[in-house]
C-alpha cells in the first residue's frame, strides 16, 4: 500500500476487509452449493483470484485496495471451501484423513513457495512486478481449474 499512498494503519485495515469478506462464503458454502454445483464455485473463485489481482495492480491509490479485498470473498474463501468439498466428493470415504492432509500440504507448500518468490520478486523487481506476477498466476492458475472443472462434474 506504500506505492499507493498509504501506509501500516491501511495495510492493517486492507488485511481486517479481507478477512471479514472470507466468513460470509465460508459460512455460506452449503447454501451456495444448494444454487450450483461446487464446480461453478470454484471457477468463480477464479474470476475473483484475476479481479483483485489486477485491481489491485491497476489501482490508482490505496482506496482500490480496500476495493480489491472485496473480491477475496469470492476468491479465496471460496477456493478454500470449495477444495474441501470437491476432495470429499471424490474421493472414498476411508481415504478421507489422507486426502484432506495432502490437501492441506499441498495448499501450505504452495503458499510457501509463493510467499518466498514473491519476496523475491518484490525485493528484487518491485511491487508492481509481483503484482503482474500475480496476475499472470492468477489467470493461469484459473485456466486450468477451468479445464479440470469442465472434464469433472462436481455434486450434480
Amino acid at each position: 500500500v506504500a506505492g499507493k499512498g498509504a501506509g501500516a494503519e491501511e495495510q492493517g485495515i486492507a488485511i481486517a476487509i479481507s478477512g471479514m469478506m472470507e466468513l460470509p462464503a465460508m459460512f455460506g458454502f452449503t447454501w451456495l452449493l444448494k444454487k450450483a454445483p461446487c464446480a461453478k464455485w470454484l471457477r468463480v473463485s477464479c474470476i475473483c483470484f484475476v479481479i483483485k489481482a489486477v485491481l489491485t495492480l491497476i489501482a490508482p491509490n490505496y482506496m482500490w485496495i480496500y476495493v480489491a479485498q472485496i473480491f477475496q470473498m469470492g476468491g479465496f474463501a471460496t477456493y478454500q471451501v470449495g477444495t474441501v468439498e470437491y476432495l470429499g466428493s471424490v474421493i472414498k470415504a476411508e481415504d478421507a484423513v489422507r486426502g484432506q492432509t495432502y490437501l492441506a500440504t499441498t495448499l501450505n507448500a504452495g503458499s510457501l513457495i509463493a510467499f518466498c518468490i514473491g519476496g523475491f520478486i518484490c525485493q528484487y523487481a518491485g511491487v508492481n512486478v509481483m503484482v503482474l506476477t500475480a496476475v499472470v498466476l492468477a489467470v493461469t492458475g484459473g485456466a486450468i481449474v477451468w479445464m479440470a472443472t469442465a472434464k469433472i462434474k462436481i455434486n450434480q
